[in-house]
This record gives structure tokens, sequence and C-alpha cells, in this order.
């Protein structure tokens, strides 16, 4: 057994633990679910649970954070990218994040509609999530500016563009699996319309 066999045992129990969670919070809603209910559903006693982490706050942090922070990421390399027009980076972004909504496991992005993300025991997600609606305000603002055609003033454009990215959480809870890069094209070229 190699030195790294431990690291492995506990990164694909946290995983199962992080699947296990999320698919209870989907379906049951984060104050219905216990510890004890996610380590039913792991196969493991609560204590071990535990080890991996310190409770359900910190289990609900985690997921948010995976689902919001690639695309938090890829908003933060577009807007460093000088050669692509706000437009085409407004595009990218749709393109990613919708993908991203589309291909995270048991429709994770739901998991932002919860009561208990607006309080501040979750305050750091939100700060990630403000990040992401800035990027898209930032790039649809800009982009609406340059075509001067758009169907909103330019000061709304970022946040139309954001929940349309974010309606695809609902057609997910409402009718199941979206194809990601058939629903990501569909998003971006109503996108394109606005413009």
């Amino acid at each position: 057994m190699t030195a790294s066999a431990p690291v492995v045992r506990q990164t694909r129990a946290r995983t199962r633990i992080l699947d296990a969670a999320s698919k209870l919070f989907v379906e049951f809603g984060y104050a219905a679910t216990s510890t004890r209910d996610i380590a039913q559903a792991v196969g493991i006693q609560q204590p071990s649970l535990y080890y991996h982490f310190a409770g359900k706050k910190q289990i609900l942090t985690e997921l948010l954070i995976s689902t919001l922070g690639p695309s938090a990421q890829r908003a933060k390399e577009l807007a460093e990218d000088p050669d692509r027009s706000a437009f085409a980076r407004l595009e990218e972004l749709v393109r990613f994040d919708v993908e991203l909504l589309c291909s995270v496991p048991n429709n994770l992005g739901i998991l932002y509609l919860l009561p208990e993300v607006n309080t501040d025991d979750y305050a750091d997600s939100r700060v990630a999530r403000d990040e992401l609606r800035a990027a898209y305000c930032s790039f649809a603002e800009e982009a609406a500016r340059a075509s001067g055609r758009s169907v909103a003033p330019p000061e709304a454009m970022g946040e139309l563009v954001y929940f349309l990215v974010e309606s695809v959480i609902l057609r997910r809870a409402a009718g199941g699996e979206l194809p990601p890069e058939a629903t990501a094209s569909q998003v971006a070229h109503i996108v394109a319309r606005m413009f």
C-alpha cells in the first residue's frame, strides 16, 4: 500500500458523504436532513462523518462552493482577457455556467434556493455568488452599450442574463436532466437575441 492510500480513501469518503448529502438536501431539504441521515445513506457511523466534516453547515458550504467556484473562476479569467469583446466574454461565461449547472450531480444549483443559504452562516458562499453575478452584469452592460440595441437598459441586461442562466436549475428540477452542450447553445442563442 502506498503512502497516499489513506489520502485516497479519505477523499473517496468525503466524496461519498457530499454526494449523499446533496441528494438528501435536494430531495428533503436542509433542515429535514440530519447528519445521521447522511451517515446512514453513505453506510457509515455518524462519528465517522464528523471525522470528515464538522457538521451539516460545512457539508452544505462545500457543496455550494463546488457548484459556484468553477464559474466564478472562469468569469475572472474572462474579465482578464482583453482580446475578447464584452459579448464574447458574456457568451463564453453563459455557455460555461449553463454546462456546469446542467452537469452537476443532483441539480446542486438548487441548493442556492434554500432559505438557510440566506443566513449569515453562508455569507462566504454568497460572496462568490455575488461576484459571479457582478461579472454577468459587467459583461452584459458593456455588450449592451456596444450593441446599442439591447432589449432593456444596459444596466439591467446582466440581471436578465444571470437569471436566464439560473433558470436551468428550475428546468432541471421540473423535468430532470438537460443535455449540457445543447442547453448551453439554446441559452447562448437566447442571450444573443437579447443584444
